[in-house]
């Protein structure tokens, strides 16, 4: 998953150093009739239509792409499914090359669950079904405006005919930011040489606490809570207390000086 500055960019997981990256390559259009891109030349017309009712084998077979064993692996669809995690509010782009696509394919689709987002027809211009996606020009990549929580699922690429077929998978997860922190201090003990305090680090729901002593400022007790994927922790850091918030899709953080605190309490370091 990668982000051009607006978006965020979600992409099939590269595949093994021995095989060999098919390009990208933007989509044109094709007029009926036409052979799909990456079919061999020379191929008549009335081959690529009887091509195309056949299965993928045989197609790659009569248009003189029998050696190209690496494309059949591509061509074969994947069922591995690519977790991407997604702030609320976020434009999310998927992304499907003409190389993902077997060439005999007349009918693709982008599909939400069971919901069919958006059509491809072989020469035909994409589809939409819904209001919340855009198919980003000449492409066949897709992109989901404004997500919500109820976007949240998969996300599936597939060619429908001439056989129905997987392309790629997206889990995708859409989450809100964590929320702001609150440092509080309070003391537990104090005498004329020491003074132990207790710190606690709040979030709207949730809170995690430790002690620190005042005379010790080179370390101390740290805490994390993990759930979820939300983690709520804190620590110190010789004469800092710093209390760190985080999901997949933000961050926060509060940091306050630990001599305030223990001058508030009638000790310092």
């Amino acid at each position: 998953m990668g982000h051009d500055g607006k978006h965020l960019l979600a992409r099939i997981s590269p595949m093994e150093p021995s095989r060999a990256q098919p390009e990208e390559e933007t989509w044109v259009p094709l007029p009926m009739g036409s052979p799909p891109v990456g079919r061999a030349k020379g191929v008549t017309v009335q081959l690529e239509e009887a091509a195309a009712a056949l299965d993928l084998e045989t197609a790659l077979s009569l248009t003189g792409d029998t050696g190209s064993e690496e494309r059949k692996k591509v061509w074969e669809g994947s069922s591995a499914l690519t977790d991407v995690f997604v702030q609320t509010g976020e434009d999310l782009i998927l992304n499907l090359t003409e190389a993902d696509i077997p060439p005999n394919s007349r009918l693709w689709l982008w599909q939400f669950t069971d919901e069919t987002l958006v059509e491809f027809k072989r020469g035909s211009k994409p589809e939409t079904h819904t209001g919340r996606i855009e198919v980003l020009e000449k492409t066949y990549n897709v992109k989901l405006k404004n997500l919500q929580k109820s976007h949240s699922g998969i996300y599936t690429a597939k060619v429908i005919t001439p056989q129905e077929q997987k392309l790629t998978q997206y889990n995708v997860t859409v989450q809100d930011p964590v929320s702001q922190l609150y440092l509080t201090f309070s003391s537990k003990s104090s005498t004329s040489s020491s003074s132990i305090l207790s710190v606690t680090c709040r979030a709207d729901d949730s809170s995690i606490s430790i002690s620190l002593r005042c005379e010790d400022q080179e370390g101390g007790e740290s805490r994390c809570d993990t759930k979820s994927g939300v983690s709520l922790c804190i620590y110190q850091l010789k004469e800092l207390i710093i209390c760190n918030h985080s999901n997949q899709v933000s961050k926060s953080e509060s940091t306050e000086k630990i001599e305030d605190h223990c001058i508030q309490y009638g000790k310092t370091s």
